[in-house]
């Protein structure tokens, strides 16, 4: 009688470790080509390729009919802060290593509870508080602010972190009325439109191994998004959390084997502040819906 949800969180566990694993090869890749390539060009061939699972996402969940929506205007605003994500994240690929990156990366769970009391009218007490600050205490050892030895690229992966908190936001929102498919398809079309009209100011005509290279980043991508829905779908929140930082140990492997670069001392220190705070923040909000739960139910 207790083997389903046991089945099913084991699913959720394995799928957000392979979304992760699938996110951070995406990263590589983006940073290899990165040293070639112009970003919009980058962006361009992700949204492009990244049609592929998203099609087959709405094919299997009725087709044309799931792209209806009820707020075409916060797909919209959606798709700005999806565009600054990738922007400046890959932006930040070509100057930072990829373990660097990824680290600063995770200051998004810490602007998300910063930000969820202007966007979502939610409370954000004292002790969530301290964790943001001690986050962001953690990206102050990251970055340095040494005049010799200050990173102003890290700038750079912050300002995404920013726009995929507000990303994340805004979708919280938009799950009350929207399907999986349509969110993935216009997310997928706002990254394309805009990289298509930069094309002409940017283009470099890709190889038969960059397009190769292309093909994999908007495939991976767009599995990975697929495997993280299943992973949010069959386990709580608050046990996949952890499961995030693996990305971590992924980028460190594949930037040794793609450019023989190991993260600084810094580097890990600083992360493992700014994953202990996030951590603190998922569990606390997790305890809190409990008890929210409880309270409602009696």
């Amino acid at each position: 009688m207790h083997r389903e949800p046991e089945e099913r969180l084991g699913s959720g566990l394995l799928a957000a470790v392979g979304c992760f694993f699938l996110f951070s090869s995406v990263d590589a890749l983006a940073k290899w080509l990165g040293a070639t390539y112009a970003v919009s060009q980058l962006i361009f061939f992700r949204a492009l390729f990244g049609f592929i699972p998203v099609a087959v996402v709405a094919w299997r969940a009725g087709g044309v009919v799931t792209l209806h929506t009820q707020r075409p205007w916060l797909h919209v605003l959606r798709g700005v802060f999806i565009l600054g994500a990738l922007s400046f994240y890959f932006l930040g690929l070509k100057y930072l290593q990829l373990a660097e990156a990824m680290a600063i990366a995770f200051t998004a769970p810490l602007f998300m509870t910063a930000l969820a009391g202007p966007v979502l009218g939610e409370q954000v007490g004292v002790r969530r508080w301290s964790a943001v600050l001690t986050g962001f205490a953690g990206v102050l050892i990251m970055v340095r602010p040494d005049p010799e030895a200050l990173q102003l690229e890290a700038l750079y992966i912050l300002a995404s972190a920013f726009c995929f908190a507000m990303t994340s936001l805004i979708t919280r929102i938009m799950t009350r009325s929207e399907q999986q498919a349509g969110i993935m398809f216009y997310s997928t079309l706002g990254l394309f439109i805009p990289s298509a009209l930069a094309l002409p100011f940017s283009w470099t005509a890709p190889d038969p191994v960059s397009l190769a290279l292309f093909f994999a980043m908007g495939i991976l991508g767009g599995l990975g998004l697929m495997l993280l829905t299943t992973a949010y779908r069959n386990a709580p929140v608050s046990v996949i959390a952890p499961f995030e930082y693996s990305a971590l140990i992924w980028a460190v492997l594949f930037g040794w084997i793609g450019w023989r670069q190991l993260p600084d001392p810094a580097i890990w220190y600083g992360a493992a502040v700014v994953a202990g705070a996030g951590l603190y923040i998922v569990r606390r909000e997790a305890r809190l819906k409990r008890e929210s739960a409880q309270a409602a139910r009696g």
